[in-house]
């Protein structure tokens, strides 16, 4: 089947070859963007949770703080997520 597929692509005129690719570009393009958004979504539903781990444990958090902690990629929150645990104090997060 994936044959006939490049088969049939092949045999394309030049303009439905330009139009097929842009059609490919396009659909690859949306899949990129889909990919980050998600990607993104993760990362700040992350960043979330720790942020109010934080204010739990230790009250409002100064603005710089929180988007620091909101700058954070998944690993790196996690890492945090788990780290503050051990925090004594805000002091700790800092260090």
């Amino acid at each position: 089947m994936q044959l006939f597929e490049t088969a049939e692509i092949a045999n394309f005129s030049p303009a439905e070859q330009g139009a097929y690719e842009n059609s490919l570009k396009y659909y690859r393009d949306l899949n990129n963007v889909v990919d980050t958004s998600r990607q993104e979504g993760e990362d700040s539903g992350a960043a979330r949770i720790v942020v109010r781990q934080l204010e739990k444990r230790f009250g409002q958090l100064l603005d710089s703080v929180l988007e620091e902690v909101r700058s954070l990629g998944i690993e790196a929150s996690e890492a945090l997520g788990e780290a503050l645990m051990d925090f004594e104090s805000l002091g700790d997060l800092e260090k």
